[in-house]
């Protein structure tokens, strides 16, 4: 979470969401945010 955090920081111009959810999988949270419209998408796996 210390890269997400500065990442984050980082981006602070931007209206950031930060999707750390673990009951779901990855494929269903892309799919949520899809559909939602989001047009841009920084995914960081450990």
């Amino acid at each position: 979470m210390k890269v997400v955090n500065q990442l984050n920081d980082s981006l602070s111009e931007f209206r950031v969401i930060i999707d750390d959810r673990s009951e779901v999988s990855p494929g269903f949270k892309f799919n949520e945010w899809e559909q939602k419209g989001v047009p841009l998408r920084v995914g960081v796996w450990t």
